[in-house]
């Protein structure tokens, strides 16, 4: 199977059935360029969701904005229907209501949909992916360079001592 960027999305999303899902894990397991395909995109995946999360407002900007505004009704609060007409001041006030509601709307759909948060200083991961004796794609992740590969030694170590007991060879 070629391992193409939507496939391994698809597999990112866990939208794949369990045979498509072994098959692709399978084949990631002896195609390196697939790997480092699939570690690029789930990057590439951190990076967006910590920059969808630094678009979305706090709650101080919030509340200073909602501030502003109520503070900007409550000086046209006492102004005299008179001068500025009534018809003019229920659409200046229908106006603002709905300015009101759609940032309030707004702000509430963002934060309902924002994406779970990242932690943004972690900015290099390193897999260390492998097929276990029953077959099935293990990663394990690690957060430095020395980790992974004091891992991979010690599973290599591991898998050449077994190697050397099954063949008889002390």
């Amino acid at each position: 199977m070629a391992l193409r960027r939507d496939i391994l999305e698809q597999y990112l999303d866990g939208e794949l059935t369990a045979g498509q899902m072994t098959q692709v894990e399978a084949t990631l397991s002896g195609d390196a360029a697939g790997a480092r395909l699939l570690a690029h995109l789930r990057q590439e995946r951190l990076l967006r969701s910590a920059a969808l999360q630094s678009y979305t407002p706090s709650t101080q900007d919030a509340g200073a904005l909602a501030r502003t505004m109520l503070d900007s009704l409550a000086q046209h609060e006492h102004a005299p229907l008179a001068k500025i007409g009534r018809t003019r001041w229920v659409r200046w006030m229908s106006a603002a209501a709905a300015a009101l509601l759609l940032m309030a709307g707004s702000f509430y759909a963002g934060r309902s949909t924002a994406v779970p948060t990242v932690d943004t200083r972690v900015a290099t991961v390193w897999e260390v992916i492998g097929q276990g004796d029953d077959g099935r794609m293990t990663t394990h992740v690690f957060s430095s360079l020395a980790e992974a590969e004091k891992f991979f030694k010690d599973t290599q170590a591991q898998t050449e001592q077994v190697a050397s007991l099954d063949s008889g060879v002390f």
